[in-house]
């Protein structure tokens, strides 16, 4: 077990479980390691090192709530925004308009795409490791199940790929290819990975975090 005392938020869940209020995984009384933390501890240096706190909040905000809303329509066919108080401290935008007005563009770009989701906040784990993807979906095109991230981001980071590495990893053969949402202010685009290129570099990635560990 790592990270001190047994978490007990969730305790009596069965199977692996997950403290949404520590962001911690556990299976029984053992505490698995998060795909965050590996890639946390690997790449230590992040893409809003430097950037103000309200900025950093503001985002993370608007990003967990468009991530709800979206697994929520996918699993259920409807979704209401939420009345919410709040200003983007970059360029003054209210919070609730920019979240509906995401979430019309998403619904959008999704009501025109080739994808059947099959599972939102798919919960994985596989040898001490675990994570929670936003979306497993099927491309009807191609018949290939697909990974999906959903990023409210204004630019993509290099280290999403090694997340979608990891999320096929834990997969081991369920999903096949990978791909970011990236909803911005103006677009919704979905950049496609190489899945054989993020599954390598990911395993590079734990690798290297598990020298790490015993160097400690």
């Amino acid at each position: 077990m790592k990270g001190g005392s047994v978490c007990a938020c969730t305790l009596g869940d069965t199977g692996v479980r997950r403290c949404d209020a520590h962001h911690r995984y556990w299976d029984g009384s053992t505490e698995l390691v998060s795909v965050s933390r590996v890639l946390y501890d690997v790449l230590p240096a992040k893409s809003w090192d430097g950037v103000d706190d309200a900025v950093i909040d503001y985002a993370a905000l608007r990003g967990s709530t468009v991530d709800r809303l979206l697994c929520e329509l996918l699993e259920t066919g409807a979704a209401t925004v939420p009345l919410l108080e709040g200003t983007n401290p970059s360029n003054g935008m209210d919070l609730q308009s920019e979240i509906q007005g995401r979430m019309k563009a998403i619904i959008g770009w999704w009501e025109a795409c080739s994808l059947t989701p099959l599972a939102t906040q798919k919960m994985l784990s596989r040898e001490g490791i675990a994570g929670t993807l936003d979306i497993l979906a099927v491309d009807n095109a191609t018949a290939r199940g697909v990974v999906i991230d959903l990023k409210c981001v204004s630019k993509l980071q290099p280290v999403y790929e090694l997340q979608l590495g990891a999320y096929l990893w834990l997969l081991n053969g369920e999903a096949v290819d990978a791909a970011i949402l990236h909803s911005t202010s103006t677009a919704v685009r979905f950049r496609s990975y190489d899945p054989v290129q993020a599954i390598t570099r990911w395993q590079a990635a734990l690798e290297w975090w598990k020298i790490r560990q015993l160097l400690k």
